[in-house]
C-alpha cells in the first residue's frame, strides 16, 4: 500500500485518521478522526453499542481495522513506514512481535474487569509484570506498591 502523506504530527499523544470498522455488513465506526493532545483528557461518550470499545480497542489492535489509520506517541499503530524517493509512504505491516510490544505500551482498563479474589490488592498489581513482562518479583512488588500509592490505594496492599 502507497500512501502519499503520514498524517501525523509527532506531539500528538493519540492521532486517528479515517478510521472505519465492520462486523460483516454492521458499518460500526464510519470515517472516526481524532486527535488527543499530550496531558489533555478526553472522554468517549455515546449509548450502548455506539462503537466507543470498539475504537478504544481499534486503538491497541484488538480488534483489526477495515480502513483508516491509527497513531500512538507519532508511531503508526500495527504498520511500518518506509519514505520512498519519490516523497510517498509505503506502509508494511509490522511482525507480531513488533505489534505485541505495541500493544505493550498502551494501556487499558476493560469495562469488565476481574480481579483474582484470592489475591491482595499488591499480587494482583504484580501479577502483569510478572507474568507478561518477566519482571523479577521484587521489582514488580516495588513497582506494584507504587502504583497503588500513587492511586490512593497504598494502605489497601494487603487486601
Amino acid at each position: 500500500m502507497t500512501t502519499t502523506t503520514t498524517d501525523h504530527a509527532p506531539t500528538d499523544k493519540v492521532r486517528i485518521r479515517g478510521l472505519h470498522k465492520l462486523f460483516g455488513e454492521l458499518h460500526v465506526l464510519k470515517g472516526i478522526d481524532l486527535t488527543v493532545a499530550p496531558g489533555s483528557v478526553t472522554v468517549l461518550i455515546g449509548p450502548s453499542g455506539s462503537g466507543k470499545s470498539t475504537l478504544l480497542r481499534c486503538m491497541n489492535e484488538l480488534e483489526s481495522i477495515d480502513a483508516g489509520r491509527v497513531w500512538v506517541d507519532g508511531e503508526l499503530i500495527g504498520m511500518r513506514e518506509e519514505q520512498r524517493a519519490d516523497g510517498s509512504v509505503r506502509l508494511h505491516a509490522l511482525s507480531n512481535k513488533a505489534r505485541a510490544a505495541q500493544r505493550a505500551k498502551i494501556g487499558m482498563v476493560f469495562q469488565r474487569f476481574n480481579l483474582f479474589p484470592h489475591m491482595t490488592a499488591l499480587a494482583n498489581v504484580m501479577e502483569a509484570p510478572v507474568q507478561v513482562k518477566g519482571m523479577a518479583r521484587a521489582q514488580a512488588r516495588e513497582l506494584a506498591a507504587s502504583l497503588l500509592e500513587r492511586v490512593g490505594l497504598g494502605d489497601r496492599l494487603g487486601h
